[in-house]
């Protein structure tokens, strides 16, 4: 099985699903898409190893939505973002 990994301090996240629309009274334009909050929890799944801090896989984090960028290589679509552009990470309890 091949993996990403990525280098140069990127970080692989998973994201959540989006949020399926639900049924309105409201007709909205068919290219309406709703306003997204700046800043979106995700979940490492691989890091660089130069990442400059300490990051562990599976750690969830808070990142500057605008700076997630997703590419697709061999059909596969991967979510990267620098490390820089994570806000802060939660703990475990």
């Amino acid at each position: 099985v091949r993996m990403f990994i990525p280098v140069n301090r990127y970080i692989a996240v998973k994201l959540p699903a989006p949020k399926e629309d639900r049924a309105s009274d409201i007709l909205l334009p068919e290219d309406y898409n709703p306003k997204l909050a700046n800043h979106v929890v995700g979940t490492v799944i691989e890091r660089a190893d130069d990442v400059r801090y300490t990051l562990n896989i599976g750690d969830r984090v808070i990142i500057d939505r605008r700076m997630i960028e997703e590419i697709e290589v061999e059909n596969e679509s991967y979510f990267i973002v620098l490390d820089n552009y994570i806000i802060g990470r939660f703990t475990n309890p």
